[in-house]
């Protein structure tokens, strides 16, 4: 659980090494920007939490590499532009 610990960015090589992991609580922690392919290596992630973030901006470039996800949880954001 990564709720509440002042996350800014979600770089590109933040979860490497961790390929089994099935749940991410990143919500309220002030994340304005996530690097394209951020989350690639999490194959097995299931769910993924980004509620009461800073975010704005969204690509499908975001998100690549989650083929397992089921649950995507983006409320209590800004999000004001989704592009390719």
């Amino acid at each position: 659980n990564l709720a509440r610990n002042e996350i800014l960015v979600i770089g590109s090589e933040k979860f490497l090494g961790l390929p089994n992991l099935q749940l991410l609580e990143l919500s309220t922690n002030g994340i304005f920007s996530i690097e394209d392919g951020a989350f690639r290596e999490l194959a097995s992630l299931r769910e993924l939490n980004l509620v009461s973030n800073e975010i704005t901006f969204l690509t499908s470039g975001k998100f690549r590499g989650l083929i397992q996800l089921e649950s995507l949880d983006l409320s209590d954001n800004e999000i004001a532009t989704v592009s390719d």
